[in-house]
């Protein structure tokens, strides 16, 4: 299994899209906006304090996704005040500000999601309107940005789900996950996610690119049928050998999907979540974040509510996960920390 792209270890995660499945408001975060209201809406100072830490807790769970990028591949992202830039080694570039507001993001509240960084490829999936999606790619470090053809909800394949027009198929703002990942420049992924009942998500896509994210079609794939939680993270090494993190909302397990042949098929196993993480009445919120290979070894890392990093490894090319206690990390601590 190959386990570098072009040479470098490359790590993609989709922290950010928690937003999209609606995941970081059972991460224990409050997605929604505080006000200082007069006397008819004020709230406790005790309240206010929560409400802060809150959103001081969130502030920092964000910074996950663009810490990693930047100390796995030096490759990044910032999004301050509506601007969305690109670092890419030592160069700067933004991305186009008339686009920025059509970011796929249901909760506008936080960070886009669906953003894809790498020395050799931008992606930023983008919902223009209620029935289009479109990745805006860029091959020279987001000098110049393309348009793909637009995926129409129309040609998300229906895979036999009764009820799939209110599981969140028929409009984009019923979608709560869009995941892209680009193995090479020519060679991409885009996994479609509807919303969830009963903690399933049971709509899922999965849509390939060949010619660098022009035109996509649907693969015909079983990862619909794996039935899971609701998808957190995709990882492709190549063309063939991929990543599926699936993790809920009040639960004690998290599963890892693997795939061998380009998506087709995909196979379910279970994250070995240790007991004493999550013995007590209230399961914590699990979020499973994508894999990345560093260190002759498979890492997978696992947020727990309300504010620490575990890790799961791997030497079997992500055949048996094991939980690695020596590596747990505070959020904070590995913000500041350096590799």
């Amino acid at each position: 299994m190959s386990k570098k792209r072009n040479g470098r270890s490359v790590i993609i995660l989709a922290v950010t899209a928690l937003l999209g499945t609606g995941l970081l408001s059972g991460c224990g975060f409050n997605t929604g906006s505080v006000s200082n209201g007069g006397a008819s809406g004020a709230i406790s100072n005790a309240a206010a304090s929560a409400d802060a830490k809150q959103d001081e807790a969130a502030a920092a769970f964000m910074k996950i996704e663009p810490a990693i990028l930047k100390k796995m591949q030096n490759s990044t992202y910032t999004y301050v005040e509506g601007k969305l830039s690109f670092n890419i080694g030592t160069d700067k570039a933004d991305f186009p500000p008339k686009y920025v507001s059509t970011i796929f993001n249901p909760h506008v509240d936080f960070m886009p999601s669906s953003i894809f960084v790498s020395a050799n490829k931008i992606a930023v999936v983008r919902t223009p309107d209620d029935d289009s999606i479109v990745i805006t790619y860029s091959d020279d470090g987001g000098k110049t940005w393309q348009d793909s053809d637009a995926i129409h909800t129309g040609q998300i394949p229906d895979h036999s789900v009764a009820d799939a027009d209110f599981l969140g198929k028929d409009e984009v703002d019923k979608l709560l996950s869009l995941y892209a990942d680009f193995p090479s420049k020519d060679t991409g992924f885009l996994i479609i996610g509807s919303g969830t009942t009963m903690g399933t998500q049971y709509t899922l896509a999965l849509f390939k690119t060949t010619d660098g994210g022009k035109s996509w079609h649907a693969l015909d794939s079983n990862i619909a049928g794996i039935h899971g939680f609701p998808v957190t993270g995709m990882y492709f090494m190549d063309d063939k050998n991929g990543f599926v993190v699936q993790s809920g909302v009040n639960v004690k397990k998290a599963e890892i999907c693997q795939t061998a042949d380009g998506g087709v098929t995909w196979s379910a196993d279970e994250l070995p979540v240790p007991a004493a993480l999550v013995d007590d009445l209230n399961a914590p919120s699990l979020t499973a974040l994508t894999p990345y290979y560093a260190s002759g070894q498979w890492v997978l890392p696992m947020f727990i509510r309300p504010d620490t990093l575990i890790y799961f490894k791997s030497k079997e090319q992500g055949k048996i996960w094991s939980y690695d206690p020596t590596m747990d990390i505070k959020i904070n601590k590995f913000l500041s920390s350096r590799v």
